[in-house]
């Protein structure tokens, strides 16, 4: 894979929709460096839609607090991940 010169997070995820779909809902009103801190994490913690879907969502508000908006991205990502 062709890697650009911006680095974009997008770039590195490309290869797997769902994860996109995540990347660029925590990337919403939210810097590229705090997203970059927690996103490797997350991932770790839930690699698949349906391991999210699943998620305690308190747990995974409490792993994305960082990033603002958490309770209400928690359901959101909670809810993608299961409509995916």
């Amino acid at each position: 894979m062709k890697v650009s010169p911006y680095s974009l997070l997008q770039e590195e995820l490309c290869h797997d929709p769902w994860k996109l779909l995540v990347a660029c809902m925590l990337l919403n009103q939210t810097s590229y460096k705090q997203v970059r801190k927690v996103i490797w994490e997350l991932f770790e913690r839930y690699p698949t839609a349906v391991a999210m879907r699943d998620a305690d969502e308190a747990e995974l508000a409490l792993l994305i607090r960082p990033l603002g908006f958490y309770n209400r991205r928690a359901k959101s990502l909670r809810k993608m991940s299961s409509d995916f």
